[in-house]
């Protein structure tokens, strides 16, 4: 229907170009999140919240020992914990499912 997808594809093409290290981080955290409840859902959201804790965590670590590229460390990290963040909102219809569906069993 054209709905447009939740942004995975597209951060994960933009982390390509501004960050592979980004991308391998999330890439990593989303294999570790899929292999054991196997469900797609819980995978992007736990790789893309470890990813924007890491981002703005580095970000204020940085600038609190500042280097010499502490500015530009700085906004990367918010730029990319900002985008994780952006696609965190777009998953809260499958998150309040998830935790609908596993409330309703217990």
């Amino acid at each position: 229907n054209f709905k447009g997808g939740r942004g995975i594809a597209t951060a994960g093409g933009g982390s390509l170009i501004i960050s592979i290290p980004i991308l391998i981080l999330w890439g990593v955290v989303w294999l570790i999140a899929f292999i054991f409840p196997r469900n797609i859902h819980i995978a992007n959201i736990s790789a893309t919240l470890m990813t924007a804790v890491f981002s703005f965590t580095s970000a204020i670590v940085m600038n609190r020992f500042s280097s010499p590229h502490a500015a530009n460390n700085f906004e990367f990290g918010f730029f990319v914990g900002t985008l994780m963040l952006i696609i965190l909102v777009k998953h809260y219809v499958p998150l309040k499912d998830l935790i609908l569906s596993t409330y309703n069993k217990n």
